[in-house]
């Protein structure tokens, strides 16, 4: 775990494919405005405390690993 300051969190690696994150990007942002389950997960995230950046970054990680190629 990596972070700045006293909040642990997970960083996701900056490297990699930038088409490949920005379009992930997308896909995340698109779901948390039209896909009713995003939303709900959204509300309960919310509910627990946390920002909507730190709630992107954990759908961009669930994403990641269903979208990389093992």
């Amino acid at each position: 775990m990596q972070s700045s300051g006293k909040t642990p969190r997970r960083r996701l690696s900056r490297g990699g494919n930038r088409q490949a994150n920005a379009v992930l990007y997308r896909i995340v942002v698109t779901r948390l405005r039209r896909g009713t389950r995003t939303r709900a997960y959204l509300g309960r995230r919310t509910k627990q405390g946390m920002s909507k950046r730190e709630i992107i970054r954990c759908l961009l990680t669930q994403h990641r690993g269903i979208c990389e190629p093992t």
